[in-house]
C-alpha cells in the first residue's frame, strides 16, 4: 500500500504512510511528549528514548507491529500502531493511536485510522481491538464513528505514577464477514 495525502483544509496536508527507516526516534519522541501530557495513553515519564526506539525498531523488524504515521510539512504528527496480542489469534490486531497535541481535531485521527483499516483489510485481518480511556471523549467518538464497539470497562485496571488506578473501556471492531454483509445490505452489528 503506498502513501497518500489528504487535505483536512486548506491551512495544511496530511501525509498518511507506513514509518520510513531512520524515522523511529522522531516516532519516539512523539509518543514521550504525548506520555508527558499524564492524559492519553498509559504510558507516563519518563521514557528511555534510546531504548524505546530500539524496541520499536525491533519489532518492526521482526513483523509483531506496523506504524502508521501521519506528517505535516516532513513532520511525523501522528502514529497508529497495528500489533500483534498475546491473547488474540492470528488474524486479530492491537491498536494504539496517539497525535500530537497541536494536531489534534484536525483530522490527523481519522486519516490514521482509515489508512489503518485499509492495511488490515488488505491483510485479511478479522479483528482490531484497543483499549481507551474514558476521559478521552474525542478518541472514544472517533473509534465509534468507524464502527468499534465500546466492551468491557475494567474498573481501576491501570495503576497511574500517582497511585491512582483507571479505568480503561475496551473496544473492537469486526472486520471479518464485511464482504458478506454489504453483499447482503446489511450493516455492520
Amino acid at each position: 500500500m503506498s502513501s497518500r495525502s489528504h487535505k483536512r483544509d486548506r491551512s495544511f496536508v496530511i501525509d498518511i504512510g507506513y514509518l520510513r527507516p531512520g524515522e523511529e526516534r522522531e516516532a519516539t519522541e512523539l509518543f514521550a511528549a504525548v506520555a508527558a501530557e499524564r492524559s492519553w495513553i498509559g504510558t507516563e515519564p519518563p521514557v528511555d528514548i534510546d531504548a524505546r526506539t530500539a524496541g520499536l525498531a525491533g519489532s518492526i523488524a521482526i513483523g509483531q507491529q506496523t506504524l502508521i504515521v501521519a506528517r505535516v510539512a516532513r513532520r511525523i504528527v501522528g502514529t497508529l500502531s497495528l500489533y500483534r496480542t498475546v491473547s488474540r489469534d492470528e488474524q486479530s490486531l492491537g491498536l494504539g493511536m496517539l497525535v500530537d497535541a497541536a494536531h489534534r481535531g484536525t483530522g490527523v485521527g481519522s486519516t490514521l485510522l482509515a489508512f489503518a483499516l485499509d492495511h488490515a483489510r488488505a491483510n485479511a485481518i478479522s479483528s482490531i481491538v484497543l483499549e481507551v480511556f474514558p476521559h478521552n471523549d474525542g478518541a472514544r467518538a472517533l473509534y465509534r464513528k468507524f464502527g468499534f464497539i465500546e466492551g468491557e470497562r475494567l474498573v481501576e485496571h491501570l495503576l497511574r505514577a500517582d497511585g491512582v488506578r483507571w479505568d480503561v473501556i475496551r473496544c473492537e471492531l469486526l472486520l471479518a464477514g464485511e464482504e458478506s454483509r454489504a453483499e447482503a445490505g446489511t450493516s455492520a452489528p
